[in-house]
Protein backbone atom coordinates (compact mmCIF):
# COMPACT_ATOMS: atom_id res chain seq x y z
CA UNK A 1 0.00 0.00 0.00
CA UNK A 2 1.47 3.49 -1.07
CA UNK A 3 1.19 6.16 1.60
CA UNK A 4 -0.26 9.44 0.43
CA UNK A 5 2.82 11.79 0.25
CA UNK A 6 1.09 15.42 0.97
CA UNK A 7 -2.09 17.58 2.18
CA UNK A 8 -2.93 18.44 -1.51
CA UNK A 9 -3.07 14.75 -2.66
CA UNK A 10 -5.39 13.55 0.66
CA UNK A 11 -7.55 16.69 -0.11
CA UNK A 12 -8.23 15.75 -3.73
CA UNK A 13 -8.97 12.09 -2.53
CA UNK A 14 -11.62 13.11 -0.39
CA UNK A 15 -13.24 15.25 -3.27
CA UNK A 16 -13.05 12.65 -5.76
CA UNK A 17 -14.71 10.24 -2.92
CA UNK A 18 -17.28 13.11 -1.65
CA UNK A 19 -18.25 13.31 -5.71
CA UNK A 20 -18.12 9.78 -6.38
CA UNK A 21 -20.57 8.67 -3.37
CA UNK A 22 -22.47 11.82 -4.16
CA UNK A 23 -22.30 12.42 -0.24
CA UNK A 24 -22.38 15.71 -0.13
CA UNK A 25 -26.18 16.08 0.86
CA UNK A 26 -25.11 14.11 4.13
CA UNK A 27 -26.29 15.58 7.45
CA UNK A 28 -23.24 14.54 9.91
CA UNK A 29 -23.98 17.00 12.36
CA UNK A 30 -25.98 14.03 14.55
CA UNK A 31 -24.50 10.69 12.48
CA UNK A 32 -21.23 10.03 11.11
CA UNK A 33 -20.71 7.24 8.23
CA UNK A 34 -18.21 5.00 7.41
CA UNK A 35 -17.93 3.80 3.83
CA UNK A 36 -16.03 0.24 3.14
CA UNK A 37 -15.45 -0.19 -0.67
CA UNK A 38 -16.81 -4.26 -1.33
CA UNK A 39 -15.64 -4.12 -5.18
CA UNK A 40 -14.88 -7.46 -6.08
CA UNK A 41 -11.04 -6.24 -6.20
CA UNK A 42 -11.51 -4.82 -2.60
CA UNK A 43 -12.99 -7.93 -1.41
CA UNK A 44 -10.04 -10.03 -3.31
CA UNK A 45 -7.60 -8.23 -0.48
CA UNK A 46 -9.41 -8.42 3.02
CA UNK A 47 -12.77 -5.57 2.81
CA UNK A 48 -14.73 -8.28 4.85
CA UNK A 49 -12.25 -8.00 7.11
CA UNK A 50 -11.85 -4.62 7.05
CA UNK A 51 -15.88 -4.33 7.08
CA UNK A 52 -16.43 -6.91 9.80
CA UNK A 53 -13.77 -4.82 11.84
CA UNK A 54 -15.91 -1.57 11.85
CA UNK A 55 -19.06 -3.47 12.61
CA UNK A 56 -17.60 -4.86 15.24
CA UNK A 57 -16.29 -1.90 16.84
CA UNK A 58 -19.32 0.28 16.37
CA UNK A 59 -21.12 -2.16 18.32
CA UNK A 60 -18.75 -2.61 20.84
CA UNK A 61 -18.42 1.05 21.48
CA UNK A 62 -22.65 1.15 21.48
CA UNK A 63 -22.18 3.61 18.21
CA UNK A 64 -24.66 1.94 16.27
CA UNK A 65 -27.16 4.78 16.48
CA UNK A 66 -24.26 7.45 15.96
CA UNK A 67 -22.46 5.56 13.40
CA UNK A 68 -24.21 3.83 9.96
CA UNK A 69 -21.74 1.54 8.13
CA UNK A 70 -22.22 1.65 4.39
CA UNK A 71 -21.09 -0.53 1.93
CA UNK A 72 -19.97 0.98 -1.58
CA UNK A 73 -18.49 -0.29 -4.77
CA UNK A 74 -16.23 2.91 -5.08
CA UNK A 75 -13.00 2.26 -5.75
CA UNK A 76 -9.87 4.37 -5.20
CA UNK A 77 -7.12 2.13 -7.07
CA UNK A 78 -7.05 -0.74 -4.27
CA UNK A 79 -3.61 -1.97 -5.81
CA UNK A 80 -1.89 1.23 -4.41
CA UNK A 81 -3.98 2.23 -1.53
CA UNK A 82 -5.35 -1.46 -0.18
CA UNK A 83 -9.02 -1.35 0.59
CA UNK A 84 -11.05 1.94 0.71
CA UNK A 85 -12.63 3.06 4.05
CA UNK A 86 -14.03 6.75 4.32
CA UNK A 87 -15.01 8.19 7.72
CA UNK A 88 -17.78 11.30 7.53
CA UNK A 89 -18.59 12.81 10.66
Amino acid sequence: MQAICSVNELKSMQEAAIRNFEIKHLDTSDKSYVFVAMAPECVAIGAEKVYAAFEKEIKAQGLTDKVELVETMFVQDPAKFGVNAIVLS
